[in-house]
């Protein structure tokens, strides 16, 4: 996982919501 100078707030909100909607 790349988390280093990425904002781990939006971000990760972001990329689970992607990840869920690409999922379905």
């Amino acid at each position: 996982m790349l988390c280093d100078g990425l904002p781990r707030r939006g971000a990760w909100r972001a990329a689970v919501h992607i990840l869920r909607r690409a999922s379905q």
